[in-house]
């Protein structure tokens, strides 16, 4: 094999590797993935997402109302009553005897039911109508949580590449005022321009400084806006938002009789309220089905067994 020479040399490429390793690693985001990024792991979509779960469970549970309910049930063991005693009088010959043994009896049962629901004036139907329609509003409330998130990312997106930007111009301007002041002073020291001049130019370069801290500020409020719709904490932050202007739209014709029209037809939060109209009537036949008779089959079908060790004639099946 063959030996490395100089063992620094490889600390030094190591070294390297990482910090452009590092370099390369450095988040850039663009919208797309802020609302990827949002749709997967701010608390509000999540939280909506159980919700349908939740919601989607119910229906299942609804729909088993229609099968059979079974159930089986089986023990062992041993168990013991303590007897009761009864004494005769002298007159009957006296005496006095148990009304049963007085030991544990091994005891062996089983027992399988069914039951079936036949007419239930309508309480099962409507119990799965509902847990459909309660589903189906979820799912609504899903999307117009996804779609709130959504626009929340792009507000947050653009607000902090238009405080980025604003930062860059201040920036770019206090460079220029520096260099205007240090311009009058030598004036000023020269004979040339005028202490007045001087000055005005000092304030102006003060000014823009308090505007760029109020800009940075600005900047680091922004970051903390879009990490907080984002719901996720991102690895650092040193990223970069790409500067992607959204494009030009063409302008809809369309009335406002028609975009009420889409509205009240694509708006979740209408098409849930709807559907929460629709539960409430179908709670309501809920109720008058309680004034109805309910009628099932059931089967049962089971086994009791005691045996006692010494007094056999007790046993019973």
């Amino acid at each position: 094999m063959n030996k490395i020479r100089n063992p620094n040399k490889v600390w030094i490429i190591l070294f390297v590797l990482m910090m452009l390793t590092n370099g390369a690693m450095a988040q850039s985001l663009n919208l797309e993935n802020c609302v990827s990024i949002a749709l997967s792991h701010n608390q509000s979509v999540i939280d909506a997402q159980e919700k349908v779960n939740a919601a989607n469970a119910k229906l299942g549970e609804s729909v088993s109302n229609f099968l059979p309910k079974l159930s089986l049930s089986a023990s062992k063991g041993l168990n013991y009553n303590q007897p009761s005693s009864i004494i005769l009088p002298q007159q009957m010959g006296g005496g006095k005897f148990s009304t049963g043994p007085d030991e544990a009896a091994d005891m062996t049962s089983y027992s399988f039911n069914l039951q079936q629901t036949i007419f239930a004036g309508g309480k099962v139907i409507e119990g799965w109508q509902i847990a459909d329609v309660s589903y189906r509003a979820q799912q609504e409330d899903l999307r117009r949580v996804k779609n709130e998130t959504e626009l929340n990312v792009t507000s947050a997106f653009y607000n902090l590449l238009k405080a980025q930007k604003a930062l860059e111009v201040i920036s770019s301007s206090a460079a220029n005022l520096k260099r205007n002041v240090e311009e009058a002073k030598i004036y000023f020291d020269s004979g040339i321009g005028s202490e007045l001049d001087y000055l005005r130019a000092k304030t102006q370069l003060a000014n823009i400084g308090i505007y760029r801290i109020q800009t940075e500020n600005a900047v680091k409020l922004a970051r903390l806006m879009l990490k907080n719709v984002l719901g996720q904490k991102l690895l650092s932050d040193d990223y970069k938002l790409e500067e992607a202007l959204p494009g030009t739209t063409e302008p809809l014709a369309l009335s406002q009789e028609q975009v009420l029209e889409l509205a009240y037809q694509n708006r979740p939060e209408w098409r849930a309220y709807g559907m929460a109209m629709e539960i409430a009537g179908k709670a309501l036949n809920l109720n008058y089905s309680g004034f109805l008779p309910n009628i099932a089959y059931t089967y049962s079908i089971g086994r009791t067994k005691a045996e006692y060790p010494t007094v056999t004639a007790s046993n019973y099946d």
